[in-house]
């Protein structure tokens, strides 16, 4: 399966959101995100191993293309947690790559959507509510296991560990550094 591109998502949070998708009222849209930090972690929320492998490879890309440089350690250690900086071969500096944001958007028929939910609903361990990382992937790996990936599209973009206002750490794209 080939992503036809690779979307920025300017959100540091793990939405999950359920909107209208119009006049036709027996399919929804569907959009999640869910932060892995290795392709396992990604399989064992039930993501198929493709997806999660291919999400991986192309943060990976991405972290060659565009992670930021530093010219000394000491300035990729303020903007990341200590000791997270790699030295590249031109002796420059760069943050090590996290794990991968997996994202996932697309139609899906109302019904379909419904009993997704109904079995994450049912396999999150006791007590857990709202929407959390595995909720994310086990609901994007049932719809895509269950052939509604067809018309949908997933993408990934590189996390990291980075150093918060308040110095505490949290994982993040780029994108949602920004903010």
């Amino acid at each position: 399966m080939r992503r036809s591109s690779v979307k920025l998502v300017l959100a540091s949070t793990l939405p999950l959101a359920l909107a209208a998708c119009g006049p036709s009222e027996d399919k929804d849209t569907f959009n999640a995100k869910a932060n892995f930090s290795s392709v396992q972690e990604c399989v064992d929320a039930k993501v198929p191993v493709n997806v999660c492998s291919d999400a991986y490879m192309q943060a990976l890309s991405d972290h060659r293309r565009i992670a930021p440089t530093y010219d000394d350690k000491a300035s990729c250690d303020a903007d990341f947690i200590p000791d997270y900086c790699q030295v590249t071969s031109d002796g420059k500096y760069v943050p090590k790559l996290g794990g991968f944001e997996l994202g996932f958007s697309g139609h899906v028929p109302k019904e379909a959507l419904d009993r997704a939910n109904q079995e994450v609903a049912q396999s999150a361990p006791a007590g857990m509510s709202g929407t959390t990382g595995l909720m994310a992937g086990l609901l994007i790996g049932n719809l895509l296991s269950n052939g509604f990936g067809g018309g949908s599209r997933y993408y990934s973009q590189p996390i990291y560990q980075t150093r918060d206002d308040r110095g505490g750490y949290y994982s993040s794209s780029l994108p949602s550094q920004i903010d």
